[in-house]
Parts: C-alpha cells; sequence; structure tokens
C-alpha cells in the first residue's frame, strides 16, 4: 500500500537474440527502458558504443501509407450506435486470429486501389471547382442573347464586356459620346459589385475610348474559346456539374466496397506499430561488436519473476542489478490492493509522489467515496449510476482505456446509494407521492433515513464540516509522519504538529466554551493553543540569524490560521450540492405531479419529464460531484503533505490503436 521500490537492472545479450529479446521485453510490459549512458571511466573496452537513433524507413513508409488508408476508408464507416460512438471501440480477437491476418493479409493491393480513387476523386474534384468558377463568370451575363463568339473585334468594330461602377454609367456615356456618336452601350446585369456591360463602339475612336474606360474604373471580362449564348453555356455547365457529382458518388460507392478492408488495415497498423516501437528501442541500447546492453528500471516486487522469465527463454543473457548513477532518480509505480487501485487515477490525474513521500491513493480514497455520495444524497440515482457503470465495465471492459476510473465512479454510485438512504433521497421525494396502497415504502425509506436535509438543514452542515475538519488533520498527520521517518524531528514538531495541535486546541475551546465538554478540557486547549502558537512564533524559520525576522516570520505564518479555517469551510460544498440534487429533484417531481392530473394526456407529459428530469439532474449533479470532491482533495487536502513531482513508471509494452488481442476468445 504505497509506492513500490524500484531496482535498475542492465541485460547483457548476444546479438543474434535482440530481435526476439525486444518482442518479448514488449509483450511482458515489466521494464522501462532508459537511455544506455557510457561512461568513459569505467569502460575499458573501446568497442563499446551507444546506439544512434534507429529506425526502419521501409517499415515507417508502410505505416504511413495503412495509416492513409485507414483515414480515407474512415469517411465511408458505417454509422454506430450512441454508446458505441462515445466509448472507444476496438476489435478484440484472440491471438490465433490476429496471427493469421498478419501473415495473410496484403496490404498494397488495396491501397493501390485507394490511391487511384484519390486521385480519381481528386481530379473531379479538381474539375467540379474549375466548372463551378466559369459559372461564377457567366452567372452575370446570362441574359445576354448574343453568342460569345460574335462579340469578337471587327476590322473596324471594337466590342467589350466587362464590369463598370453603376454610380459612373451616366458619366461614361456622357463623356464617350463627346468623342464620338458611334459609341454604344448595353446593360445586361446590375448587381452589388457593379453593372455588366456591352461597350461597342468603332474602332477608329479606341485608343481614347480605351483610356477613358480605363479612367472611369472599367474591368474588362474575357471569355476565352467559349462558343455559345451564356444560357446555353450556363445550362451546359449545370447538366457537367451533375454528371461529376454522379461521378463522385460512383466513387465513394467504390470506396465503400473497400470497408470491409479497415478492420485488416487497422489490425495490421498496429503490428507495424509495434514492430515500430521496437525498432526505436534499440536507439536506447549500448552495443559492441557481437553484445548489446539494455539498462531500465523494474518494480522490485516484478524483479524475480521477471528474471525467471527471461533465463528460462534466452540462454545467451545476462541480468544484473546496478546501483543508480548520481542524479538518477526511479520513476513512480503505485501498488495498492485491488479495492485502492482504482483510487490511483485521482493520484496521477495530480501528479505522482516523489520516491521519498508517501503514495496518497490509500488516503483520499475513503474521503472520495463518501464525499461523492454526499454530493448526490439520492439512492435511486446511485443505484443508476452503478448498473450503469456495471454495464460499461462488463461490455466494455477490455476496450476502455481508463478502467480505474470507471470504476471510481461504479463506487461514487455505490457511495450515492448509502448516502442517498440515510438521507431518504429516492428520486428526491418521489416516495411521498406514492398511493397509500405503497405506505410500506414510505416506511422502508423513514427506516433507513437518519436524518432529512431539507428540515434538518444544520445537521447536514455539521457533517461536512466535521468531515472537512478531519481530512485537513489527516493531511497535517501524513506529514508529521513522513518528517519522523525521514528522521527530521524538529520540522515534524515546529510546523505540522504544532499546527494540528493549535487548531484541534481552538476546537476544544469553543466546545468548551459551548458547555459540550468539561470546563478543564476549554483550559487545557488554551494551555496548548499558547503552546503551539509560540512554537510556530519562534520556530518557523529556524535557519534566518536575525531573530526579529524569524519572529515576523512567525507572525506571518499564524496568520495561516486563516487558509485552515478557509480549507475547512471549502467542504460546505459538500452541503450545497447535496442539497442542490434534491432540490432540483423535488422540482423535476412537483413539475410531474402537477401535469399528471390532467385529463387524457397527463401520463404522456409526465413520463418524459420524469425521465428527462431526473437524467438531466443525475448527469448535472453526478459531474458536479465528481469535479468538486476532485477539488477538495487537489486543493484543501494534497497541500498539506504532498510535494510530487514524481516520473510515472511506462514499461515498455505494446500501445495498440485499433485493436486488443485476448486470451480465451
Amino acid at each position: 500500500m504505497a509506492i513500490s521500490p524500484m531496482k535498475k537492472v542492465t541485460i547483457l545479450a548476444h546479438q543474434e537474440i535482440q530481435e526476439d529479446l525486444i518482442r518479448r521485453l514488449q509483450e511482458m510490459e515489466m521494464l522501462q527502458i532508459s537511455s544506455f549512458k557510457l561512461d568513459p571511466e569505467a569502460v575499458e573496452d573501446s568497442t563499446l558504443s551507444k546506439n544512434g537513433e534507429v529506425t526502419d524507413e521501409r517499415l515507417e513508409a508502410r505505416h504511413s501509407d495503412i495509416q492513409s488508408a485507414i483515414n480515407y476508408l474512415s469517411k465511408f464507416k458505417e454509422n454506430r450506435g450512441l454508446i458505441s460512438g462515445i466509448l472507444p471501440s476496438k476489435i478484440i480477437l484472440s491471438p490465433e486470429q490476429y496471427q493469421q491476418i498478419v501473415d495473410n493479409f496484403e496490404e498494397a493491393p488495396v491501397i493501390q486501389q485507394i490511391r487511384g480513387l484519390e486521385r480519381e476523386k481528386s481530379d473531379v474534384l479538381s474539375e467540379i471547382s474549375r466548372v463551378e468558377s466559369l459559372m461564377d463568370q457567366l452567372r452575370p451575363w446570362i441574359n445576354l442573347d448574343a453568342p460569345l463568339e460574335d462579340l469578337s473585334p471587327t476590322d473596324h468594330t471594337t466590342i467589350l464586356l466587362g464590369l463598370l461602377p453603376s454610380k459612373i454609367l451616366p458619366e461614361l456615356r456622357k463623356k464617350a459620346l463627346s468623342l464620338t456618336e458611334a459609341f454604344e452601350v448595353e446593360t445586361v446585369h446590375e448587381g452589388k459589385e457593379g453593372t455588366y456591360l456591352v461597350v461597342t463602339f468603332h474602332s477608329a475612336f479606341q485608343e481614347p475610348l480605351l483610356d477613358l474606360l480605363k479612367n472611369l474604373g472599367f474591368e474588362e471580362i474575357k471569355f476565352h474559346d467559349l462558343k455559345g449564348t451564356p444560357r446555353e453555356l450556363y445550362q451546359w455547365y449545370l447538366s457537367r456539374i451533375r454528371e461529376l457529382r454522379q461521378m463522385i458518388q460512383t466513387i465513394d460507392e467504390k470506396s465503400g466496397e473497400l470497408i470491409h478492408h479497415r478492420q485488416n488495415l487497422q489490425i495490421l497498423y498496429d503490428h507495424l506499430t509495434d514492430q515500430l516501437q521496437q525498432k526505436r528501442a534499440e536507439s536506447f541500447f549500448g552495443q559492441t561488436a557481437e553484445t548489446f546492453i539494455i539498462e531500465g528500471w523494474i518494480p522490485s516486487t516484478k524483479l524475480a519473476k521477471f528474471r525467471d522469465r527471461l533465463n528460462e527463454e534466452f540462454k545467451e543473457l545476462a541480468l544484473f542489478e546496478v546501483e543508480p548513477k548520481d542524479g538518477e532518480t526511479p520513476p513512480i509505480y503505485l501498488e495498492n490492493p485491488k479495492s485502492i487501485r482504482p483510487f490511483e487515477v485521482i493520484t496521477e490525474l495530480y501528479g505522482m509522489p516523489n520516491s521519498r513521500e508517501f503514495d496518497p491513493s490509500p488516503f483520499l480514497a475513503p474521503f472520495f467515496f463518501i464525499f461523492f455520495g454526499l454530493c448526490l444524497t439520492d439512492a435511486a440515482y446511485g443505484i443508476i449510476l452503478t448498473i450503469a457503470f456495471l454495464f460499461f465495465l462488463r461490455k466494455y471492459r477490455v476496450t476502455l482505456g481508463r478502467i480505474k476510473l470507471m470504476w471510481v465512479l461504479l463506487f461514487g454510485g455505490i457511495s450515492a446509494i448509502f448516502m442517498g438512504a440515510i438521507t431518504g433521497g429516492w428520486f428526491g421525494d418521489l416516495v411521498d407521492y406514492l398511493p397509500s396502497s405503497l405506505y410500506f415504502l414510505k416506511e422502508g425509506r423513514d427506516a433507513l433515513m437518519l436524518f432529512n436535509p431539507m428540515d434538518q438543514v444544520m445537521i447536514f452542515i455539521f457533517i461536512a464540516l466535521i468531515l472537512g475538519f478531519i481530512q485537513v488533520c489527516f493531511g497535517l498527520v501524513i506529514r508529521i509522519v513522513r518528517n519522523i521517518r525521514d528522521r527530521d524531528w524538529v520540522e515534524a514538531l515546529c510546523s505540522p504538529l504544532a499546527w494540528l495541535i493549535l487548531i484541534n486546541s481552538i476546537v476544544l475551546i469553543l466546545l468548551g466554551h459551548r458547555d459540550i465538554l468539561p470546563p478543564f478540557l476549554k483550559t487545557i486547549g488554551m494551555a496548548m493553543v499558547g503552546l503551539s502558537g509560540l512554537t510556530i512564533l519562534l520556530f518557523t524559520d529556524r535557519t534566518t540569524p536575525n531573530r526579529i525576522i524569524r519572529v515576523a516570520w512567525g507572525i506571518y505564518e499564524l496568520y495561516g490560521i486563516t487558509s485552515y479555517l478557509g480549507d475547512v469551510l471549502s467542504y460546505l460544498r459538500l452541503f450545497a450540492l447535496g442539497l442542490a440534487t434534491a432540490i432540483i429533484a423535488m422540482v423535476v417531481n412537483l413539475l410531474g405531479n402537477m401535469v399528471l392530473g390532467l385529463p387524457y394526456v397527463g401520463w404522456a407529459i409526465f413520463i418524459p419529464i420524469f425521465i428527462i428530469g431526473h437524467l438531466f439532474n443525475i448527469a448535472i449533479n453526478g459531474l458536479g460531484a465528481f469535479v468538486h470532491t476532485l477539488r477538495l482533495q487537489y486543493v484543501e487536502f494534497f497541500p498539506k503533505f504532498f510535494q510530487g513531482g514524481g516520473r510515472p513508471f511506462r514499461p515498455f509494452k505494446k500501445n495498440p490503436k485499433y485493436s486488443i488481442v485476448a486470451d480465451g476468445l
């Protein structure tokens, strides 16, 4: 129930078994491979060196081609259900099925077909883009009846098509006619961008009229090699677009016919990923002409099993335990009982502890369990959550990546059942709306209920504050134990122990003042407040030579009593969220009861209100329960003792993206 001790090991083996050994290490998932560091002073054999970056370009290219093919086929994948769309969907197969596909499936013909379809589709899309661009150019000229080939200049006549700002048109006519009467302007279309014109004039006046048009902002438009009227051309292009889109549909249908290859491609992709990882792992090795060296970390509890397996399967290797070099810190591997293991995800989300401190997972587990339930305070909601997550764990256990998180949420549902039962929450106050024939359900609820949070608000507040006070004190106790374990007696006495005595003594004084405790305990509390406060005042700073500065720091530290008060008050969110869940459930029940009496349609309206309302309440307050319970651990509990900074243990293993190989299928 702690951070597992780590051992650093060195494996020395012959080059002949390198591929087999790497593959076996990946399958065993026990060793975190570290980069081999050559120590010139310790190595006399000049042939020993460190591998550079190792890769396989052919394998990389094949891997990339398969991923591109999968991405292309994924556009045509079949529709999935809601749950399958949310949860990660992976291919589950036996080792025999996996090996059969890896050995027999040839991806090259499939990739070649996909590339051909991709090129064909790209060409068609480019043609669609070109035709649509031409249609955009022709659209303003649809009302022009003349064929475009007839609008070419002649020996005596110049014909121009173009765009002119609408407000400039009268000025154009006036100035052009002042130059010559052999000038004509035909308006074809008016739009926001301006007026589309056909300008005709005698070629003898071409130079001055072209200058005039240019100065007035005339933009000439040319249609090269187009024959027919704009309307005829536009209609032809429209039919061409329909043909091209039909071609796209045909290509997509052909692509869809290849969808059955996608699963094999995905399995082969995962296989090549494993091979690439094996190849890249060689970059961390040391080597000589005939041997290679692997260094890495392994949990001490797994070392004996690891050594036995390697010695049994490989004769040409030797495994040694070695001492870490100066500055090396081992990775962190959390090892807890099965009941605590799911809560490791809470620690992992925050950050791993360092090797000198405790794993906080077993310490936060009971608090997280209780707090989650108090935030929901509804047994029916807890039953729904428990059944839902049991279903997910049973149906998707192999494919769920965050299996620990799913277990935490399952425990949260179980907690909500207990906390809901003792607070009388069963779909809020639904039991109160049941007919008299079901009165036994109300009696059962009342028998389980310890207090009603709606009527006995102060009890709920006291429970939240007491739980918060206990967890804050527990955090200080953990810090004291850690200091004692590290033999830092002075730090334990002058900081966490002094604060623990101080805040508990204040509680003794308050309870004694309210005559809840005997008067002598109040007197003891006052004495302990003085002693612990003086310890904090004088010994918070034990390094500064100037005593005035040391006392000043002590006064500042004593001001931290307000932060402890704030930490405890922060646990009132348990009360607030629990009450919010109950109130929303009551509102849903009230609305449902109001419509239930409507003739004919009462039940039809009641059912969606009840289902949607309570599902919304479960979702919003379930999320709130998780987030705020998480916050209490990270903000109020962890800072009392947790330092962090550890690196998580990441063993060399397979990392499949699409498939999972499971025995016993």
